[in-house]
């Protein structure tokens, strides 16, 4: 039986290579549902102190102990531990997740605002930063209130369901390092006149768009301080 056990033990050990693992910490969860990662970097042997022979020399009776000892564990503990939860909730971003009724959580790739009572999730802007703006977005259109075609009317489909608050001016050359200009908030609005083009070129284009005026919800914005949402910066690991 006991020869049996070794020659399973060394086979065991000689199919599995050393690792390192990672446990998530059960105390450290909070009340939004995340956890610390900590990290249990188990022990590698080397292959002297694993009982491997040096060249030419015999392998003791102490060596032979160490490596049962190291081999068994790799038996009983085969398989690395599970990865820590994808996501961390901080002081005021909170993760947000879906639950199911059968006791299953999964993360919703969203995070939830704390501060700002709204749901968000991270995007890039002009300026560099990357924050967690609100998702529940429409752009700025090229159809503009004024006659120099500088402010830019916020549109969206008569026939969406969904509430509008926010809007997104998209960054443009030379200041296109990022996805976006600015986020604001919308106020509805029913234009008297719209307009297309550049400011060097501006044309009143309230005839031939008033079709848009029955399908489309159009809104003003007022740009909202960047530093009112949450930064964050990219680490790879």
């Amino acid at each position: 039986m006991s020869g049996s056990l070794i020659t399973y033990v060394v086979m065991a050990a000689c199919a599995n290579a050393p690792r390192s693992h990672t446990t998530a910490s059960s105390a450290g969860r909070n009340a939004g549902g995340s956890s610390n990662p900590v990290a249990d970097n188990g022990g590698t042997l080397g292959a002297t102190e694993a009982g491997a022979p040096e060249s030419g020399g015999a392998q003791s009776a102490g060596d032979t102990a160490v490596s049962v000892g190291g081999m068994m564990a790799t038996v009983v503990d085969p398989v690395p531990d599970a990865a820590a939860e994808p996501a961390m909730d901080g002081s005021r971003l909170k993760a947000v997740y879906m639950v199911g009724a059968d006791g299953s959580k999964q993360w919703n790739y969203l995070w939830w605002d704390s501060e700002r009572k709204e749901e968000c999730s991270f995007a890039s802007f002009s300026d560099g930063t990357n924050r967690c703006v609100p998702t529940a977005s429409v752009y700025a259109a090229s159809i503009f209130s004024d006659a120099s075609c500088s402010t830019p009317y916020f549109m969206s489909p008569t026939s969406q369901c969904t509430t509008v608050k926010y809007g997104f001016i998209t960054a443009a050359a030379p200041n296109c390092t990022g996805s976006y200009e600015s986020i604001n908030t919308l106020t509805s609005t029913t234009p008297t006149s719209l307009f297309t083009g550049t400011p060097a070129k501006c044309t009143d284009a309230s005839t031939s768009l008033s079709t848009y005026l029955t399908t489309y919800t159009f809104y003003t914005g007022k740009a909202v301080p960047l530093t009112s949402f949450v930064s964050a910066t990219k680490q790879h690991g």
